[in-house]
């Protein structure tokens, strides 16, 4: 099986490869393009945050920040997929927006400020309602995953990261209760056993080599040879540790 060690250096190779090809992004691009930049810097940002953890084993956190980088990593493919997308990200901003400003107003200490957040919120909901005339309107993180043709990732390992995120009763025991001779121990700052965690480190850098070889041909980078070979050679990876993985639980 894999070590924490092989794979955090496995990780740096990913972001070693995805820094080369970031050199040959335009500083012009169009609208859609702008977007998909961000998200794949998006990406990095994460998957480097993750490796700074687990450089330091701390694990606990991994499975939060891997449902942000799921989340994101969907986002790009459907604005990969269809620059349309971009409205449904700007329908769900303003009626994130729409929520905390009225959230605010209520808290408002004078008639001007109350007066002002509300104009606020009716010129959001104006161009909320403009984009609903066209028809957009915010998905669902379901119907995300589902126009991304990633609903079994949807149904299986998101939602395993929104079990642990959401600190259901089970992961809080996981985590912090040790029974054993029908002994109650509260633990904190233990070390975690990275095998627990490998799976979410497999999805990660298969998901982010595959996320930069399409921002690749979405921005024509013109890096394909080297991706192409780098991802081939993740994928043998991969494999001898899942095998190796498999065997060792025969």
């Amino acid at each position: 099986m894999v070590t924490l060690e092989e794979m955090t250096t496995l990780i740096d190779k990913q972001l070693y490869y995805a820094d080369e090809v970031f050199k040959y992004i335009p500083s012009s691009q169009t609208r859609e393009h702008i977007v998909a930049t961000a998200l794949i810097f998006g990406l990095y940002d994460i998957l480097y945050d993750i490796n700074c953890l687990v450089k330091n084993k701390r694990l606990l956190s991994t499975p939060a920040l891997t449902r942000t980088f799921l989340e994101t990593y969907i986002d790009l493919e459907l604005v990969i997929k269809d620059s349309k997308y971009i409205s449904a990200l700007i329908a769900s901003s303003y009626k994130e927006q729409k929520k905390l400003l009225k959230f605010q107003k209520g808290l408002a200490v004078n008639g001007t400020k109350e007066q002002e957040i509300e104009n606020n919120i009716n010129a959001l909901e104006l161009e909320y309602q403009s984009l609903g005339k066209h028809g957009i309107s915010e998905l669902k993180i379901w119907e995300k995953f589902r126009a991304a043709g990633y609903e079994d990732i949807y149904k299986s390992v998101y939602n395993d990261l929104c079990s642990q995120a959401h600190n259901s009763i089970f992961q809080i025991g996981v985590r912090h209760i040790l029974l054993k001779n029908d002994k109650v121990t509260l633990q904190y700052m233990q070390d975690y056993d990275f095998g627990d965690y490998a799976k979410y480190f497999y999805l990660l850098v298969e998901y982010f080599a595959t996320a930069v070889i399409k921002i690749n041909i979405e921005l024509d980078l013109k890096q394909d040879q080297i991706l192409e070979e780098n991802y081939q050679k993740l994928i043998l990876i991969l494999t001898a540790y899942l095998d190796a993985e498999i065997a060792e639980n025969i």
